[in-house]
């Protein structure tokens, strides 16, 4: 999980002499340093820090405190709000920084990425820069997804989260400020943030069930459940919120130093418990969500008034990286993915000191030559760039990236740039996906079985259509085979009762599974989904209302095919560069296998004493179809690939997995010759 947060208001600084001094809060750069400091040390995989994304809640708390009390003041002293002001002020913030830190990621991009990440990292460059970065990655999660680390603008999601914060918040607020007044704008807020959270809640758990019941249109959107929280704009909006109200409270604060030194220090413990204590693992935002945020509260309310305590902000060395903080989270995620790139293995941690001494380094240069001059409509270079200026050179930049990103995106990622070896089929990654589906479609995917061939259903998630189009391909002369979608999380609830299953994910394909007639007439079963033993609660359940829903009850055939090995995303391009250089088929076999088997192994060893442990079904390893004589088979032997992603079978690859895994089971294959 890589989490990038970024707060792209800048608090004013006694500098600026067009802005009123009094409000500027050096505390708050210092808070914005932790922040940003507890991402970069996290992304580099510092593992005290291992709770670092945190710092993406502390500068939306922030970002909400800044710009609420920015409108709210203006309104208050003018009885009005200039838009224009606002939107222009926010684009010099944003924009010379961002589309510096595009370019030169552009740059590094086409100078190393091979095509299938080049058309991937286009569709992020468009999306980026229209402010909908957090939708498309959003889009990308779940089975397909690819390595965080080679995307190098994965953490625009959050300027997009912030870009559309600027859009909704300022209208919502002018427009409760002037038809209800004050005091119902803040009940107004606390009730959209009570919302967002609630909607945390009620999707992180898996069933999204209120939601869907109130809106029932929207089932089915939120099936990546943590993904969903994570990265879209209306389970952030409490945190938004959270900073937004304190702009209230800030108004009478009473004076004891000592009280403002006990809070700070408080907010200060309650985000570095989250920092040292949270990790991947931990269900982010929710309810976890609250430590940092109240944290980062307690501190704005506190910190200009905590005296020593307060001095860990307000030094020169906090505020300076404070200042600094948008440019540095901008610059050091592309530097750590283009050197790991390269690289291809973890990084040590003397190499992560080294990526952020050079981001911060590049922040520095970024924040003194490019943030800073253009943030105010002063003589840059001995021009002036006035508002409309301004404007038509951000124009001019985007229409650039977007069409530089669109070219990237619909042209197999620039694969001219390989010369013949683009020709090789590691460049059609996305064709052989569409491949394998439109097969799965076409032969297995279908609702009932209409012949009298002897019948055989898979049913699984997205690894049972490898098993299906693998037995297909072998077995469609003499046997009818289907494919039903079941993911693992819903075995457990495959047992209670259909009206439980309401309002959940798990609500179509269960419903599919025991109202057709595939399952009761099946005459062998094959499990094929991508999970470990720990993730396999239910599965004896799940087998014992198979064989009570079969005609054959007891006496069914079930397999279980375990899971396959797992591929990292970008070993496709090392394997391409690898073959430019004049490695053979067999050499990157072997290196797969020396990276990713004994991994695979240990967790194929547990699976297979889970599924043992059931009577009477059988256990194939897909691990030992892959992986022989210190080779895993990522290509064949004719140089096609066995895998389009991480862990998912071209077609190709199906049909040798399937028929090794039968070969190596000749009990199975008479089992399946045997209702011939």
């Amino acid at each position: 999980m890589v989490i990038w947060g970024a707060d792209l208001t800048a608090e004013p600084h006694p500098a600026r002499a067009s802005e009123s001094t009094s409000q500027y809060r050096p505390d708050i750069d210092g808070l914005r340093a932790i922040a940003v400091l507890s991402v970069l040390f996290y992304h580099v995989g510092f593992s005290t820090f291992a709770g670092g994304f945190v710092g993406v809640d502390v500068f939306f708390v922030i970002s909400g405190f800044l710009i609420t009390r920015l409108i709210y003041n203006e309104f208050e002293a003018t009885g009005e709000f200039r838009f224009s002001r606002f939107y222009m002020r926010r684009a010099r913030r944003l924009f010379p920084a961002m589309f510096a830190t595009l370019f030169v990621t552009s740059i590094a991009a086409v100078i190393w990425f091979s095509p299938t990440d080049l058309e991937r990292f286009g569709g992020a460059l468009i999306h980026a820069v229209a402010s909908l970065s957090n939708i498309f990655f959003w889009n990308e999660s779940g089975y397909f997804d690819v390595d965080a680390q080679i995307k190098p603008l994965l953490h625009t999601w959050s300027l997009s989260v912030e870009e559309q914060y600027y859009i909704f918040w300022p209208a919502i607020l002018v427009l409760l400020l002037k038809k209800t007044g004050t005091r119902w704008t803040f009940a107004v807020l606390i009730a959209l943030g009570l919302l967002s959270f609630l909607l945390n809640l009620d999707v992180a758990s898996q069933d999204s069930r209120v939601l869907n019941q109130a809106l029932p249109f929207t089932t089915g959107w939120f099936s990546e459940e943590r993904a969903s929280i994570f990265f879209l704009t209306p389970f952030r909006v409490f945190e938004f919120v959270i900073g937004g109200v304190l702009v209230w409270g800030v108004r009478k604060r009473p004076g004891s130093a000592l009280f403002h030194a006990a809070a700070t220090l408080i907010g200060l413990v309650m985000i570095s418990y989250s920092v040292l204590v949270y990790t991947e693992d931990t269900l982010f935002p929710s309810y976890n969500a609250l430590l940092p945020c109240v944290g980062t509260v307690l501190i704005i309310y506190s910190g200009d008034k905590a005296g020593l305590v307060g001095a860990l902000l307000r030094n020169r060395l906090s505020v300076g990286i404070g200042l600094i903080s948008y440019s540095l989270y901008l610059v050091h995620w592309p530097v750590f993915v283009f050197y790991q790139y390269q690289k291809r293995v973890p990084i040590s941690v003397l190499e992560g000191v080294a990526i952020c001494a050079v981001s911060i380094g590049a922040a520095v240069a970024m924040y003194f030559f490019i943030e800073k001059p253009y943030r105010r409509p002063e003589k840059v270079d001995g021009n002036t760039l006035s508002g409309g200026a301004f404007a038509a050179v951000c124009l001019g930049c985007a229409a650039v990236a977007m069409y530089s990103g669109a070219s990237m995106w619909a042209n197999t990622g620039w694969s001219w740039r390989y010369g013949p070896a683009a020709n090789m089929d590691i460049l059609d990654l996305k064709e052989l996906q569409v491949q394998t589906v439109a097969y799965s479609n076409q032969n297995t995917r279908k609702a009932h079985f209409s012949s009298e061939k002897p019948r055989i259903l898979v049913i699984g998630d997205s690894h049972a259509r490898d098993i299906s189009n693998g037995l297909s391909q072998l077995l469609s002369a003499t046997h009818e085979i289907r494919m039903q979608h079941v993911e693992e999380a819903c075995w457990v609830m495959s047992t209670q009762s259909p009206e439980s299953w309401k309002g959940t994910k798990c609500a179509k394909p269960l419903s599919e599974l025991t109202a057709n007639d595939m399952l009761k007439t099946a005459d062998i079963l094959f499990i094929a989904n991508w999970c470990v033993a720990e993730d396999m609660d239910g599965i004896e359940d799940f087998v014992a209302l198979l064989r009570r829903k079969n005609q054959a009850g007891e006496a069914l055939p079930i397999i279980f095919m375990g899971r396959s090995v797992s591929f990292t995303s970008k070993f496709h391009a090392e394997a391409l560069d690898l073959i430019r250089s004049g490695s053979t088929v067999d050499d990157i076999n072997r290196l797969a296998y020396e990276r990713f088997y004994r991994s695979a192994a240990r967790q194929d060893d547990l699976s297979r004493a889970r599924i043992q442990a059931i009577p009477d079904v059988k256990y194939i390893s897909r691990v030992e179809t892959l992986c022989s004589e210190n080779m895993c088979d990522f290509f064949m032997n004719d140089r096609q690939l066995a895998v389009w992603d991480g862990s998912h079978l071209t077609l190709d690859g199906a049909q040798m997995v399937v028929s090794r895994a039968l070969k190596n089971h000749p009990e199975v294959l008479g089992i399946i010759g045997g209702r011939d």
